[in-house]
C-alpha cells in the first residue's frame, strides 16, 4: 500500500525547474483539462519528496495494492471535507471498491489521502480509463460519492487532468517558455520603442521651440 504521496501545481516554469533540479526523480505528469497552461506533478514513489509545496498527504485508502495502475489517461482529483459521522459512510463506500466488480465502470484505481485528521479534508485521486467514464459516473444520480462536499460548498472540489509523459511535458514546457520569452522580448522592444518615441517627440518639441526662439 502506498504510504504517502505529494503533489505540486504550477505553470510550465515550475515543471521545468523541478525537472532541471531533480532530473532523476520519478514523477507522474498531468496537464489540466480546464487550464492547458497548468500542470500537476505527482510523486507516488515513496522516495524523497522534492516539492516545496505543502501538498503532502498520508494515505488513508488505496485499492491498488500490488498493482501499477498509473497508466490511465484521465485522472480526477476530488477534494472533500468529511466529518466524523460522514467518515463511516465514506469508509464503507470505499471498502466496496476493494472489489473491482463494485467500482464504477472505467475506474481503475482510487487513492485517498489526508493532510491532518483534525481538518477532515481528504483528497481522492481516481484513475479512469477515459474522461467519458468519469463524466458518466459523476452525472449518475446513484453516485453516492457526490454527497460529500468541500468546506460546505454545493459539491466536491474537482479538478480534471490528462496524464502525459515526461518527454511530452518537456517538449510542451520548452515550447511554452520559448514563446513566453519571445513575448517578453517583444514587450520589452515595444516599451523601448515607446520610450524612444516619447524621447524623440520631446526632443523635436524642444528643438522646434529653440528654432522659434532663434527666429525671433
Amino acid at each position: 500500500m502506498l504510504s504517502r504521496f505529494s503533489l505540486t501545481i504550477g505553470p510550465a516554469s515550475t515543471v521545468k525547474y523541478i525537472n532541471d533540479t531533480h532530473p532523476d526523480q520519478k514523477l507522474l505528469y498531468f496537464k489540466s483539462e480546464d487550464n492547458p497552461g497548468r500542470y500537476l506533478l505527482l510523486d507516488v514513489f515513496d522516495t524523497h519528496h522534492v516539492f516545496a509545496s505543502d501538498l503532502r498527504f498520508k494515505t488513508y485508502y488505496d485499492n491498488g495494492r500490488g498493482t501499477h495502475a498509473w497508466d490511465c489517461p484521465f485522472f480526477e482529483f476530488r477534494y472533500v471535507t468529511i466529518n466524523k459521522d460522514e467518515q463511516i459512510i465514506f469508509s464503507s463506500l470505499l471498502k466496496r471498491w476493494e472489489n473491482e466488480e463494485n467500482r464504477p465502470a472505467g475506474l481503475k484505481r482510487t487513492i485517498v489521502g489526508f493532510k491532518r485528521k483534525r481538518t477532515f479534508e481528504y483528497l481522492m485521486i481516481n484513475a479512469w480509463e477515459s474522461e467519458e467514464a468519469f463524466l458518466a459516473w459523476n452525472r449518475d444520480p446513484e453516485n453516492k460519492m457526490n454527497q460529500f462536499t468541500f468546506s460546505g460548498g454545493p459539491g466536491a472540489f474537482i479538478k480534471k487532468y490528462h496524464q502525459i509523459s515526461k518527454h511530452d511535458v518537456q517538449l510542451e514546457t520548452d515550447a511554452t517558455l520559448t514563446e513566453d520569452k519571445f513575448k517578453q522580448i517583444h514587450e520589452e522592444q515595444k516599451q523601448e520603442e515607446e520610450a524612444w518615441n516619447k524621447s524623440w517627440d520631446k526632443g523635436w518639441s524642444d528643438w522646434a521651440t529653440t528654432e522659434e526662439d532663434f527666429e525671433e
